[in-house]
């Protein structure tokens, strides 16, 4: 398969997988539009590895797969080879690629989380890199001049509102496969386990959990939105995708079952948003 072929395949994954972030792609200039979709393929390869998998081995045994991609930097995968290839036109780093896939395992097994902290780290390993690579992309690589602290706060903020949303949103999916990514001290604050998290009786303590982890969700898109206005203004583009955050977490504040249905904001107000911060970036 040819490069070009490969990056086409990321598109089309992008479309049927992840529409909202495929959907912000197309606001971006048409030459990085590839390499988003690159950088955003590969992510959603590796987040779908708990899906695609039986047994906790057999995913780790996959994740070990896409660490030997980014080691030996070959593979004969359309979404690597696209990824590989965005690599190494923008000089991307490895490191934080690999914490990814690190940080992925936690997918494979249902233990959960202790902390706050333990949840705000997984989001920030697992997205706050992709909004980062993509400035990246729309800077021209990794020796750009731009401040890297500034980036990297606005990546990492913008990370952890973006997958909290989305983990909210999601509920039902996680709950389903026996997983519950509300942490240990968050479920207790409320009085709550992962066993009543799902009964009848305890929706109020759940919404009260769920105001708890929307307030902070958008504490971390406040805190995003204010360094992005400290960045240069072709950076912006790579973090269109918040304007997706606010309506989902409305979305979970309305769901009258959070549990048992998905908290997915309308396609229309969607496209709106992403138009409306568009014309202001």
């Amino acid at each position: 398969m040819s490069v070009s072929a490969a990056y086409a395949q990321c598109d089309t994954e992008l479309k049927a997988q992840d529409y909202d972030r495929w959907l912000a792609c197309l606001f971006l200039p048409e030459p990085a539009r590839k390499h988003a979709h690159a950088v955003y393929a590969f992510s959603l390869e590796i987040a779908r590895v708990r899906e695609s998998v039986r047994e906790a081995l057999a995913g780790e045994i996959r994740l070990q797969y896409w660490r030997d991609v980014l080691t030996n930097g070959v593979s004969d995968n359309p979404v690597a080879m696209a990824f590989l290839d965005t690599m190494q036109t923008f000089a991307l780093p490895v490191l934080p690629l690999q914490n990814l896939i690190d940080a992925r395992i936690a997918d494979l097994y249902d233990d959960g989380f202790i902390t706050q902290n333990d949840l705000e780290g997984y989001c920030g390993e697992t997205c706050s890199i992709l909004f980062q690579f993509v400035a990246l992309v729309l800077t021209g690589g990794a020796s750009a001049p731009i401040d890297t602290k500034l980036l990297s706060e606005a990546a990492g903020h913008a990370g952890v509102a973006y997958a909290m949303a989305g983990l909210l949103s999601v509920m039902p999916v996680h709950i389903a496969r026996g997983q519950c990514y509300i942490p240990e001290e968050t479920l207790k604050k409320h009085d709550l386990t992962r066993n009543t998290l799902g009964q009848p009786e305890a929706l109020p303590k759940l919404k009260a959990l769920l105001n708890d982890m929307r307030e902070l969700a958008l504490s971390h898109l406040q805190k995003s939105q204010l360094a992005v206005a400290q960045l240069p203004k072709s950076v912006a583009p790579a973090f269109l995708p918040l304007a997706f955050v606010r309506i989902n977490l409305n979305a979970v504040a309305k769901n009258a079952d959070p549990v048992r249905q998905l908290s997915v904001g309308a396609p229309w107000r969607k496209i709106v948003a992403l138009w409306w911060k568009s014309t202001r970036t």
